[in-house]
């Protein structure tokens, strides 16, 4: 805690920002509460591993690994950029490297959810340079098209939007390729990645889910930027960035909910199937016997 403290301190502070109203950029926060979300869900079976461990000397390799991986970040975060995702992914590597230090059977359960939430958590970054600014030209197409069938009085060329509002004054709006939503489908697609791991359904369930979760999202964040661009209309500028400062995350937010719950329903039902068939052999097995 004293060697990481910088990191953890980003880290509670946007944590402590989402509580005030204070949004800004929490796609990094956000993933890692769903990972731990996930990863309390398999508390048993890191229980049952930790109880089966055989003294310190017991996989002597992954332990010192452990803590190669947990001292590493503290010589490299000098070079990297400061920013909430790479504090985020460098605390959830030190506490994985402690982690496999104590318990190293658990490798193997946490290897991948830790390989999704590092992808996931970084890519935008990158993401953003390559495809930001064709999603950013998508949601103002969209945009466009809505305002134009609202009738709503303005002029807009590409994703440059001055709209009049309701008492004349002019409110001038530009679709970046931050407002593309690409980190939000990073969020979803993170989500979808560890449902896959819990319920290990078939890859292209998977997949499907995947692409209408990124349409769908895509759709939420023009209607999105639309009802920005209709309470500056209605409302004024004031209004409008008012509402811009939260009504992503309540959007996306309900997104996320209906799909975990969804995802609920599903691993209920296949809890109770695997429940029948193991019923349904039951009595097989004893007339065997």
């Amino acid at each position: 805690m004293v060697v990481y403290f910088s990191e953890l301190s980003a880290v509670l502070t946007k944590a402590e920002g989402m509580l005030s109203g204070e949004f800004g950029s929490t796609f990094a926060l956000g993933g890692l509460l769903i990972l731990v979300f996930f990863l309390l869900l398999r508390k048993d079976e890191f229980l049952y591993l930790l109880s089966e461990e055989r003294g310190f000397k017991s996989k002597l390799p992954i332990r010192l690994t452990g803590l190669l991986l947990a001292l590493a970040p503290a010589v490299v975060k000098g070079y990297l950029p400061s920013s909430v995702a790479i504090s985020a992914v460098l605390v959830v590597v030190v506490w994985v490297g402690l982690f496999l230090a104590i318990n190293p059977s658990a490798l193997a359960l946490l290897w991948f959810y830790i390989l999704l939430f590092i992808v996931f958590t970084l890519a935008p970054s990158f993401v953003q340079v390559i495809v930001g600014e064709p999603l950013a030209d998508v949601a103002a197409y969209l945009t466009g098209g809505v305002l134009s069938i609202a009738q709503v009085p303005g002029v807009w060329a590409g994703r440059e939007f001055t709209i009049f509002s309701a008492s004349g004054v002019s409110v001038p709006v530009l679709i970046t390729p931050g407002c593309s939503s690409i980190s939000s489908i990073s969020v979803f697609l993170l989500l979808t990645g560890l449902m896959h791991l819990d319920l290990r359904k078939r890859l292209s369930s998977t997949l499907i889910m995947a692409v209408v979760g990124f349409v769908g999202l895509t759709l939420l964040n023009a209607f999105r930027i639309v009802a920005l661009i209709w309470t500056g209309y209605s409302s004024g500028a004031e209004a409008m960035w008012s509402l811009h400062s939260w009504l992503g995350y309540a959007v996306f937010t309900v997104f996320y909910t209906a799909v975990l719950l969804i995802y609920a329903r599903s691993a209920r039902h296949s809890a109770v199937e695997e429940k029948t068939q193991r019923d349904n052999l039951a009595p097989v097995s004893q007339s065997i016997n």
